[in-house]
């Protein structure tokens, strides 16, 4: 299984006329930007003179963990706001397990535990999780500084989209599968539902020209997901968890997260289309028939026990999908760390494997919730006149 594709101008070069033009004013504003992050830890280390080294920022609980009004009203909040801030990137992002809510980045820190990888990224909720609470600061109290980082953060966002609607693991763009538009662990599908909260009016000091902005995002981002459903011998099935971003082909990830049609984060993406606009023809297809792999690969009667990497009988238990699924013969598929070959039965990892969730109950809500979805969409395709 080759290694990803990063999203370099050699290949933004073979693309034609006006596609070409956008992809490659995307690349240069992501290298701007690069330049601009690192650019900015430099000068600082500069400033604090000879000798002076980087030092990674502090790993820990991203955010506190309040959530009553009141809260949100407080000088605690307040400062909680100034301690997020001080770790945006100037591009305007933020990056992963990083304590930052509890103080401030200091001179010379990074904004994450790496200087350059995962420096603003949507992994994890990275960048989501502290908009929503800045949102929600500044929503409560005249707050400037929760304001203007949230705005940043917003730009940041639609910086960040691909021309064709999808977005990267990581931004600016870090090369590798980072480059790849990602459903892993829900990373694209955060930002969706953050912008919807955006277009719905949550956060009301945003304004109009960036609610239509984040609607106008959405759209590109619902028609890259419709244009990303593999097809097989002519049928739509699921999705990858991270597609490719030019050719939307599913891609590698990790040396383990090999391309494949994911039982996992396929899940997630049919759920989001759920709660779309069932009215839409493209929508209604595309979980019509990711619905019935869903169905047709469920397996029942079985629980897995993943630290003895074994899946074993057990009436009544289930469904269960696995987390890979082999392309072409749709076969569960394993990887164990840098192989070089799958395997199709979990029991033959080797035991450092069994940390990972090689098997999902995420499928199990597509099934319930269909037959409801399934009616919404009727009657939302018999008010249009059957379209």
């Amino acid at each position: 299984m080759a290694a990803a594709e990063p999203l370099v101008p050699d290949r933004i070069a073979e693309l034609g006329g006006e596609r070409r033009d956008e992809w490659e004013a995307y690349w240069e504003r992501s290298e701007k930007l690069r330049a601009k992050d690192e650019m900015l830890i430099q000068q600082e280390l500069e400033g604090l003179g000879e000798g002076a080294r980087w030092r990674p920022a502090p790993t820990g609980r991203m955010l506190p963990g309040r959530g009553d009004r009141d809260w949100y009203r407080s000088e605690e909040a307040r400062e909680v706001a100034r301690n997020l801030a001080s770790f945006q990137t100037p591009a305007g992002g933020w990056s992963k397990n990083v304590a930052i809510g509890r103080a401030r980045r200091e001179i010379g820190m990074g904004f994450g535990e790496s200087r350059a990888h995962y420096r603003g990224t949507f992994d994890n909720r990275a960048t989501t999780g502290p908009l929503r609470v800045l949102g929600r600061i500044a929503a409560e109290q005249d707050e400037g500084v929760a304001r203007g980082s949230f705005l940043r953060g917003l730009k940041y966002i639609f910086d960040a989209q691909y021309p064709n609607g999808g977005w990267p693991q990581g931004y600016p763009l870090e090369g590798g599968y980072h480059d790849n538009v990602t459903f892993n662990d829900g990373a694209m599908l955060h930002v969706l539902e953050f912008l919807h909260e955006v277009a719905d009016g949550r956060f009301p000091f945003v304004g109009e020209a960036d609610r239509r902005r984040a609607r106008e995002a959405l759209a590109g981002g619902q028609s890259f997901i419709l244009a990303a459903q593999v097809e097989q011998d002519g049928r739509r099935t699921v999705w990858c968890a991270q597609h490719d971003p030019l050719t939307l082909a599913p891609a590698k990830a990790r040396s383990y997260e090999w391309a494949s049609l994911s039982g996992g984060e396929s899940a997630g993406i049919v759920l989001y289309l759920m709660g779309r606009d069932a009215g839409d023809p493209r929508v209604r297809e595309a979980v019509e028939a990711a619905h019935a792999w869903f169905e047709a690969k469920a397996i029942h009667g079985k629980e897995f026990r993943r630290r003895q990497l074994k899946l074993v009988d057990k009436p009544g238990a289930g469904p269960l999908w696995a987390r890979f699924y082999e392309l072409g013969s749709g076969r569960p598929m394993f990887v164990a760390r840098n192989a070089e070959r799958a395997v199709y039965s979990v029991e033959e990892l080797p035991a450092e494997s069994n940390g990972y969730a090689w098997y999902t109950d995420a499928g199990r809500e597509v099934l319930q919730r269909y037959p409801e979805w399934k009616k919404k969409a009727e009657r939302a395709a018999a008010e249009s006149g059957g379209d």
